[in-house]
């Protein structure tokens, strides 16, 4: 089966005029908001060609091997595209990334002289990432939500009539949140909000006049066994696509299965549909405050972990940080919320 790496390739020598602008191209564009192109873009707008001959020319080829899998499979694709008929007089024109103890947020803006597409960073695995993906469960906005907003206000102007968003992971609820809350001019140009796998919203942003609106343009994207897209609430008409992976390992964009300019569909597992269930149930037992107070037990699990800041980490590894629970100054029922949510996890594995 062929993934985008395939796609880039094939499709190398075709516009897009030849071969419109679809759905793969869609998750290309929002793989490139994970490349760190930070000091590269003092000088944009720059066509992908000329960014991408700098980056590669000035980052030696050991730093980017030591990135996390999803940064280092993205800088390649981008290596991959640079010098193709299809990409490479594309123009960046914005970029942003911002990681502190409290966000994590990354954003690029790809222009053709047809449309232009805004891509947010999803979870870029460093703690403040993981953090955020949590406080999605009772706060709204999150601070990287309200910078994807601004981000789209201030990038969409007067003249782009075709105006795309998207993201992966925690990049696709940047998108429908920032979407959601951009100006009525912006909103009214927006063809399509693309979701790959990406976490759902709170119930109250969910039933709210500002996702009606935008609902319709929302195109949801899940691998057959989704953990991350089946939280909280989501537009329930999406497409399922066929992964050569397994489990949490499917939530890697490149191992999403296409052929032409099509993903491969597939089904929803019946272990994402029972995980959704038991997240969502989960959540709802307990309030805003249980839930502030939940997470922040979670996160000194990981201090007593020694996990730093820098550290990367996977859903995979909060399973083997039960012992550390025991030790917490907390209350026995967050530390029963703690044990219960890493059961979830840890049967989702087997």
């Amino acid at each position: 089966m062929a993934n985008v790496n395939d796609y880039v390739k094939y499709y190398r020598n075709k516009t897009f005029t030849e071969v419109p602008f679809n759905e793969v191209d869609a998750l290309i564009f929002a793989s490139l908001s994970y490349v760190n192109l930070d000091g590269f873009t003092k000088n944009l707008p720059q066509s992908i060609n000329a960014l991408a001959t700098k980056y590669f020319e000035k980052t030696p080829i050991e730093k980017i091997k030591k990135q996390a899998k999803i940064h280092r499979d993205s800088s390649n694709l981008l290596n991959c595209m640079k010098n193709t008929l299809r990409y490479k007089d594309l123009m960046i024109t914005d970029y942003q990334k911002v990681i502190d103890e409290e966000t994590q947020f990354g954003a690029i803006t790809i222009k053709s002289k047809d449309w232009v597409y805004i891509s947010f960073e999803g979870t870029n695995s460093y703690i403040s990432g993981w953090k955020e993906d949590f406080h999605l469960a009772h706060r709204f906005p999150i601070p990287s939500q309200a910078l994807a907003k601004e981000y789209i206000n201030r990038n969409v102007k007067l003249t782009d009539r075709r105006v795309y968003i998207g993201g992966h992971s925690k990049g696709a609820n940047l998108a429908v949140a920032g979407a959601m809350k951009a100006l009525p001019s912006i909103k009214r140009r927006i063809i399509a909000i693309y979701d790959f796998d990406g976490p759902g919203l709170r119930e109250e942003e969910f039933t709210s006049f500002d996702y009606r609106v935008i609902e319709p343009k929302i195109k949801k994207y899940v691998p057959n066994q989704s953990i991350v897209g089946m939280l909280m609430n989501y537009k329930k008409e999406f497409k399922t696509v066929n992964s050569n992976a397994k489990s949490i390992l499917q939530h890697n964009l490149f191992t999403w299965n296409c052929f032409g300019s099509f993903f491969v569909e597939d089904s929803l597992s019946r272990k994402s549909i029972k995980l959704s269930k038991e997240i969502k149930k989960f959540i709802s037992d307990y309030s805003e405050e249980e839930m502030e107070g939940f997470v922040q037990a979670l996160f000194q699990v990981l201090k007593k972990a020694n996990i730093s800041q820098d550290d990367v980490i996977s859903i995979g590894k909060f399973a083997k940080y039960a012992t550390h629970i025991k030790e917490l100054n907390a209350d026995q029922k967050t530390k029963e919320k703690l044990l219960r949510l890493l059961n979830i996890v840890i049967e989702f594995h087997k």
